[in-house]
């Protein structure tokens, strides 16, 4: 998978939209693919879902807590200052469904426009929602925070709790500046998500060779919202390549009738290597 990863997960899945045609011939892709499906079934003969299923529940249950921030709250306490950008760039195969590694997650915020130290926020009284990243490793797991040095190819599961009423999307930023939407997988409106526990996306991730950062995003708010308006305002500040965007600003400068409450807990992985 030396191209556009995506493309051609995409191309795979019959769902490349119409202005992203194939670079090369028909035959070329159809072969492309048919090696990724390949690689998929081979990741999931692997990494068994039930034993990687006990693994990751293991390893989150003996994890450490991480730095954890929340913006966008009127009623807010400061905590600690975090400083420095972080980076990670992540593909999606999607038929690596079960085979999963994983990694802690932090929530978490910003204003970083410049590299002055990042400060972050939490709400008084309220049960932060989380956002988990869990990388493979050998024969076993390991929780992703800021502290973590991702690469190329490395394959990824992300998890998320919350507790009470509460909708939300997860996207990615990564150092060029691309968004992707992790959930849901479909639908303009922000779904109602799951409660009772650590919840697993359906699907693991192969990060690619973008430079620098990935950065996992939990948005969440306590009414519905437009997933695609997100994208589109995440997908203009993302050009800044900024380690840690505040898209609850962005929403909210954007949709001025908004009055409901929107939140992001993030999680910046940086990434090893000179990849342009």
């Amino acid at each position: 998978m030396k191209k556009n990863n995506l493309k051609l997960e995409l191309y795979k899945l019959g769902e490349l939209p119409g202005d992203w045609a194939p670079e090369a011939d028909k035959a070329d892709w159809d072969k492309a693919a048919a090696e990724l499906e390949t690689s998929d079934k081979e990741i999931l003969e692997k990494y068994k879902p039930a034993d990687m299923a006990a693994m990751i529940a293991k390893k989150a249950a003996q994890a450490d807590k991480t730095n954890t921030t929340v913006i966008d709250s009127e009623k807010s306490e400061r905590i600690i200052p975090f400083s420095r950008k972080f980076n990670t760039r992540y593909l999606i195969p999607a038929a690596a469904a079960a085979a999963l590694i994983l990694a802690v997650l932090l929530p978490m915020t910003m204003r970083n426009r410049d590299e002055s130290p990042l400060e972050l926020t939490r709400v008084k009284g309220v049960e932060v929602p989380q956002l988990k990243v869990y990388r493979q490793s050998g024969n076993d797991s390991e929780v992703l925070n800021s502290d973590s040095m991702a690469s190329n190819f490395d394959l990824l599961q992300l998890t998320y709790r919350v507790s009470g009423p509460t909708f939300g999307m997860i996207i990615s930023v990564d150092g060029r500046g691309v968004v992707t939407k992790h959930f849901p997988e479909d639908g303009d409106q922000s779904p109602r998500l799951t409660t009772g526990g650590e919840q697993y996306l359906p699907f693991a991730y192969e990060l690619d060779d973008a430079p620098l950062f990935e950065t996992f995003y939990l948005i969440t708010s306590d009414r519905p919202f437009s997933t695609e308006e997100v994208m589109d305002l995440t997908a203009s500040a993302a050009r800044e390549r900024e380690a840690i965007l505040d898209i609850p600003l962005l929403y909210r400068k954007n949709e001025k009738g908004f009055s409901g409450k929107f939140e992001q807990y993030a999680v910046p992985i940086r990434k090893d290597g000179e990849n342009e």
